[in-house]
Formats: C-alpha cells, sequence, structure tokens
C-alpha cells in the first residue's frame, strides 16, 4: 500500500519498538502514550520501527488527549493494548500524558529509509517530519477532498485549542465530535457514495 493521500499534514516521525508498531498497522493499537508534548499539532504519525532502521508505515492522527495517568489508562487503557503493570511503570514521576488517537494504518508496501524523509538520525523518542514540497497550495481540482483536507486542518487547529487550554467540556467534546462526524461523511463520500441523493 502507498502513503495516506495527506501528504500536506504536518507529521511527525514516532519511535516504536516492533510489537507496537505491527499493532498500529495491524489496526489493533489505535492509541499511542506519550510523555513529551508537542509543540504544535500533527495529523500523521509515521512509525519507524525500531532495530531496522525503516520507516514501515503510518497513521492518521485524529486527534489528541491530553490529561492525568488515572484519565488516560481509563479512557485509552485498552485500545492503547499496554499492560496496566507497564502503563504504570511508564507513568511513574509525570502528572500528565498525552494519548494520539489514530485511525486509517497503512503498512507501506516498500519501507523507507530515514534519508528517503530527510532525517540524518533516528528520533529517540518522535520528532517532527522536515517539511518539503512546493511553497504553496495547487489549486483544487478535486473538491471533495480539498474539503477534507481543509476541515481536517480546522479539525486540528481545534484539537490544538482543546490541548493548550486543557478544554475538556461538554462543549468541547460535541465540537470535536462534530468535525469527526462531517469528515467521515466526506470520506464515504470519496468512496463514491450518493449523499443526498436518492
Amino acid at each position: 500500500m502507498t502513503m495516506n493521500d495527506d501528504t500536506g499534514v504536518p507529521a511527525a516521525v514516532f519511535a516504536l519498538k516492533p510489537e507496537w508498531a505491527d499493532l498500529i498497522l495491524s489496526g489493533a493499537k489505535t492509541v499511542e502514550i506519550r510523555r513529551s508534548r508537542m509543540s504544535r499539532m500533527i495529523g500523521r504519525m509515521l512509525i519507524y520501527r525500531t532495530g531496522t532502521g525503516l520507516i514501515v508505515g503510518e497513521a492518521r492522527v485524529k486527534g489528541m488527549h491530553a490529561a492525568p495517568p488515572e484519565t488516560i489508562w481509563r479512557e485509552y487503557g485498552t485500545a492503547s493494548r499496554i499492560p496496566q503493570n507497564l502503563f504504570d511503570e511508564y507513568a511513574k514521576g509525570t502528572d500528565r500524558l498525552y494519548a494520539y488517537r489514530l485511525e486509517r494504518p497503512v503498512r507501506y508496501g516498500k519501507p523507507k529509509t530515514l534519508s528517503d524523509i530527510g532525517l540524518k538520525r533516528a528520533p529517540q523518542s518522535w520528532c517532527y517530519l522536515p517539511e518539503t514540497g512546493p511553497a504553496g497550495p495547487e489549486p483544487a481540482s478535486d473538491h471533495p477532498a480539498e474539503a477534507r483536507r481543509l476541515l481536517t486542518a480546522a479539525a486540528d487547529q481545534w484539537e490544538l485549542h482543546r490541548f493548550t487550554t486543557r478544554d475538556n467540556g461538554m462543549a468541547a467534546r460535541d465540537i470535536s465530535r462534530m468535525f469527526g462526524g462531517l469528515l467521515a461523511r466526506i470520506g464515504e463520500y470519496g468512496k463514491g457514495n450518493t449523499l443526498g441523493k436518492a
């Protein structure tokens, strides 16, 4: 399979042990939990499989939730596929963890090297993907895809707002769900569904 058609979306490369990388790419692990805070929101997670020197796939980041460890475990422990004893050890000494919610995993048919994506060394935990491509966007001819791209960017900005303000109130969650619903509907439309037609 090829990369998700989201190359204009901010991305980061995450170093993952082989077992965790494989669980994400199989779709079994839909949340990645980290201790460190990112300074800006990302929309794509490229997966560096430790011990191989290769980027083996990627997943779409549909949102991020920052919260105390007990909240993260309660809401995302199962989806993270981490045994509770390992989670407790990982969370020791911190009062906040960051849960990245993943979807649409893609395992590359041909894995990429670090140099293929513009990196000189492997990330210790994660690093931002160097920005590449044209300085400005090309005019869009695929209007549903462009709508999805713009809505995804808006959704990412909303999640960044929630992240920086630590807003987990009902209204903020409702807006996040509305973004998710709209993106899902546009995705269905892009797959050939005739929304709004008989």
